[in-house]
């Protein structure tokens, strides 16, 4: 890409991120984030969310949430990689709160991929406080809308009756 003479487009660059992502490439990723903003792919409506989905499920999401904060008002595609990292980091709280913001403070409609990850922190929310029965989600009168994938509700029913 770029050397042999063939053009650098976000295409390109979206499925070399994902790839990296996938295969646990994190310095290579971090080569094609560097790649982007020379190359002028820097707030790229396809390239940003790729970049932030490969810090978050790689680990990295100190660097996510710099772009994310950077971005977070471009697309709810962000705020759903980001609750869906800490999630997989078992940072609840950032979840809740990350949630809370979006739905209050920037007025973003929910989709089934944001409400998907709030329910599983639900779940694991539950699984660490209910042996002191505490609280089952710290988020009181959600007005949940119809979601399309069933999973994350059997997910938390299962981690609920498990601990």
């Amino acid at each position: 890409m770029g050397s042999d003479g063939n053009a650098i487009d976000s295409f390109n660059l979206v499925y070399a991120t994902k790839a990296c992502q996938r295969l646990k490439l994190f310095p290579n990723g971090l080569l094609l984030h560097c790649l982007a903003i020379k190359s002028g792919f820097e707030g790229d409506l396809f390239v940003v969310p790729m970049l932030l989905e490969m810090y978050a499920f790689l680990g990295s999401l100190s660097d996510a949430h710099k772009l994310f904060d950077q971005y977070s008002y471009t697309s709810l595609v962000l705020w759903g990689f980001m609750i869906k990292g800490y999630l997989k980091f078992s940072q609840e709280s950032k979840v809740f709160g990350l949630f809370s913001n979006m739905a209050s403070c920037f007025g973003f409609q929910w989709d089934t991929f944001t409400m998907e990850g709030l329910v599983c922190a639900c779940g694991n929310y539950w699984s660490l406080v209910n042996k002191d029965n505490q609280v089952l989600c710290p988020i009181r009168n959600l007005m949940v809308p119809k979601l399309a994938s069933k999973p994350a509700m059997i997910q938390q029913q299962s981690m609920a009756k498990t601990h």
